[in-house]
């Protein structure tokens, strides 16, 4: 979404689209405190690979989720 379109929306739509961004953001951190708990649980000589990719998954995901923030906080 533009600029020109955010500022046309209206304040309760405004007002939703940051409840549903504020969901998301609660519902990944939730999914990366549960998923490093999961890595914290296993022994490290066990599936390395699939740890590894477990948290670049979570770092994608985080990298994503900031990038949005804070392109709505400069707006």
């Amino acid at each position: 979404m533009t600029d020109k379109e955010l500022r046309k929306l209206k304040r309760s739509e405004l007002l939703e689209i940051l409840y549903f961004m504020r969901k998301e953001m609660d519902s990944l951190r939730q999914e990366n405190e549960q998923l490093r708990s999961e890595l914290i649980s296993r022994p490290l000589d066990d599936n390395v690979g699939e740890i590894l990719s477990v948290v670049r998954d979570i770092s994608v995901k985080t990298d994503k989720l900031c990038g949005i923030a804070e392109s709505k906080r400069k707006k």
